[in-house]
């Protein structure tokens, strides 16, 4: 079984669980008091009910009564598992909307050019679940962290986007982050260099978005002391200035931001490949498309991310390593029948619009998980996407995930969103475990 296949299976039991978790509101009523009928619905009528509706409505829903609260939040933490709630001092945020009825449920939080003392004291108070993910945006985090220093325990992935902060600052909150798994930082100061000569042992991702050069043997000695990590994710330019000196490290999983001359790009991750110091490749060039001779010299290559591009014909040699394409496109004569064809192996698919989605519901059988950052309310046909797939031998069904406005038009101008070889989700109901953040861009964008 690959580790894809485990990954999706350990996904499923755990839809599975969060499903059953699910109580029917008759059953948490106060016993004793005589019961609306609408309480002796069970499980599945409120999935249904609650399906029709979006998060905004389902929180006013379930601040009608306790019953409901629980009914709604349950169905929240089922539904909405990759949901990210903005605090600030007043409450938590959805979509520019507050909605604290979600306070005991949240499990990932973002502050945003906030006082943290006020939105820590917020977290500290009324948020119950336990803390899984935390993004600082735009923030000077040289303040004091201690309100929420024993939820930082509990954390495994921590993002720090735009963020001003000194080495006593990183130390405390490395500290206080035992269970740190996923580590992010995007165009930080350069203060956050000081890290690298840290130890990190249950560390297993790093990204390091940013075009400064390292110290000399800082990204080495950062290697050293993380000897579970598995996936880099890093600059290309980066990645070249410490190339001579990494090259007995090794990761499983490399992610690189193509920004410099390809060919050049290509010959120093051959020589990286070849020592040994990464198994597959996860590659992302938003200048320009790389020629048909260039994807085939990419070595270990398995997730491709091109775009955004005028309108023309894309040409893909065949492609059989790739299993993951994220494209922007302009103009929905620009992928092709042909260009789906030739990746055979095509699993995964990130597209910027519904327009681009045909040729690979046509062409690619192996494709099971497309995303779309559809940008208007668009209602899907489905039944005509169902219809075209069964002509494709050997096809697998495929989940199409959505935000919620496309996913709602759709729910409301079609009965069925799971039909035999087509199946709608909303997004949010996603929660994406990969070795690069590719895709975050696709939802960046909606």
């Amino acid at each position: 079984m690959s580790q894809q296949d485990v990954d999706d299976k350990n996904q499923m039991q755990a839809v599975e669980q969060n499903q059953n978790q699910v109580v029917a509101a008759e059953a948490i009523a106060p016993n004793g008091e005589p019961q609306p009928s609408v309480f002796k619905l069970d499980i599945d009528c409120w999935d249904e009910v609650l399906d029709c509706l979006s998060l905004e409505d389902e929180h006013s829903f379930g601040q009608t009564c306790k019953a409901f609260h629980r009914v709604t939040g349950q169905y929240f933490q089922w539904k909405y598992v990759s949901a990210l709630a903005l605090c600030d001092e007043d409450g938590i945020y959805f979509n520019g909307r507050r909605m604290n009825g979600f306070k005991e449920f949240v499990q990932q939080i973002w502050f945003w050019m906030v006082t943290l003392n006020s939105a820590f004291g917020y977290i500290e108070t009324n948020c119950k679940a336990e803390i899984k993910r935390l993004i600082f945006s735009h923030i000077d985090l040289n303040q004091d962290i201690k309100a929420i220093e024993k939820r930082l325990e509990k954390i495994d992935s921590l993002e720090l986007r735009c963020c001003k902060f000194d080495e006593d600052i990183w130390r405390t909150l490395f500290e206080s982050c035992k269970n740190l798994k996923r580590l992010r930082f995007w165009d930080c100061s350069r203060g956050l260099f000081a890290w690298l000569v840290q130890k990190h042992p249950k560390l297993e991702h790093l990204e390091l978005r940013t075009k400064d050069s390292l110290e000399s043997g800082k990204l080495k000695n950062f290697l050293d002391n993380c000897p579970n990590l598995q996936s880099l994710q890093i600059d290309a330019n980066v990645l070249w200035d410490s190339r001579d000196l990494i090259c007995d490290a090794n990761v499983d999983d490399l992610a690189i931001d193509m920004n410099k001359d390809i060919d050049t790009t290509i010959g120093f991750l051959n020589d990286l490949h070849e020592k040994g110091f990464f198994k597959r490749l996860h590659f992302r060039s938003e200048s320009n498309v790389p020629s048909a001779d260039q994807l085939l010299s990419l070595p270990g290559l398995v997730t491709l991310y091109i775009g955004p591009y005028e309108k023309r014909n894309l040409k893909f040699p065949v492609l059989p390593s790739i299993k993951e394409l994220g494209i922007t496109c302009v103009g929905i004569d620009i992928i092709t029948d042909a260009m789906a064809t030739s990746l055979i192996n095509l699993e995964q698919l990130f597209i910027t619009d519904s327009d681009h989605l045909m040729p690979f519901i046509r062409r690619s059988a192996k494709l099971r998980d497309v995303e779309i950052a559809e940008y208007q309310e668009t209602v899907l046909d489905i039944a005509a996407l169902n219809k075209e797939r069964r002509k494709l031998v050997g096809a697998r069904k495929v989940t199409i995930y959505v935000n919620e406005r496309v996913y709602l038009a759709t729910k409301w101008a079609t009965p069925d969103t799971s039909l035999e070889l087509i199946e709608l989700k909303r997004q949010s109901s996603r929660d994406i475990v990969r070795p690069h953040s590719f895709w975050q861009r696709f939802r960046e964008l909606n």
